[in-house]
């Protein structure tokens, strides 16, 4: 989008321009209605993406905040309630991502990080010892875990593939493909493959990089017949081997 910027704004002088040549031929009332439209079309536009990036703007800063009176060995409390339409500082899409917003506002690599938000119910992710970056997330009465976390940490494969968008998974011996429209295929030993189910969804609850997918605990279960154990005490949802 940033490279093709140039060709927008030339876009734009050229239709002002036609635009201007238009109204000089109109009468004065009928150019000003037409003035008075444009600028009508452009405020009704603007205005929801001004809110967007004001309720944005509150969160990085409350999260600037954080960052600015964090002292050593506390834990840095960051909030994930930034729309994703209008996101800067998305730290939370990606172990990518969290890394260079650590490098970049020169938080410390052993600081713990503890994801907040006021739309999700957050919970840890904890696989054979290992915890997740990023929590388990639960709305509406859906529980999502990160898919490659947990698949990969239970010892299975749990590879993307950027291509096609599809993940392919190993379970129990098994090797499956689960595509982003729900359908996740398993590979028979004689080299076919036959539909396991078709409506295993990868979810994007943040924006749509596919950079951070996760899975319903539903889904989780009935496709790889894995299930977790949850620990009231730590708030923290735990998987072990098998």
């Amino acid at each position: 989008a940033r490279t093709f910027f140039p060709c927008i704004l030339l876009v734009i002088a050229i239709c002002w321009s036609l635009l201007l040549r238009l109204l000089e031929r109109l009468p004065l009332s009928a150019s000003g209605a037409v003035c008075g439209a444009l600028a009508l079309v452009f405020l009704i536009r603007y205005v929801p993406i001004y809110q967007g990036y004001a309720a944005n703007h509150m969160v990085v800063e409350e999260n600037l905040r954080a960052i600015e009176t964090l002292q050593p060995g506390e834990t840095l409390e960051l909030s994930i309630d930034l729309d994703a339409d209008y996101r800067f500082t998305m730290f939370f899409e990606g172990s990518y991502f969290l890394t260079n917003f650590r490098q970049y506002y020169r938080i410390p690599a052993e600081c713990p990080i503890r994801f907040t938000s006021q739309e999700w119910d957050l919970s840890d992710v904890e696989v054979n010892g290992a915890k997740s970056e990023f929590p388990a997330l639960e709305k509406d009465g859906e529980l999502l875990y990160p898919i490659f976390f947990v698949i990969s940490n239970l010892g299975e494969t749990c590879q993307f593939d950027w291509s096609r968008l599809t993940y392919t998974i190993t379970r129990e011996g098994r090797t499956y493909t689960l595509a982003d429209d729900g359908q996740l295929w398993e590979h028979l030993p004689d080299g076919s493959t036959t539909l396991a189910d078709g409506s295993c969804e990868l979810v994007m609850p943040f924006s749509y990089t596919y950079t951070l997918l996760y899975i319903s605990a539903g889904d989780l279960e009935r496709c790889f017949g894995i299930t977790a154990d949850y620990d009231a005490a730590r708030d923290c949802y735990v998987f072990g081997q098998g």
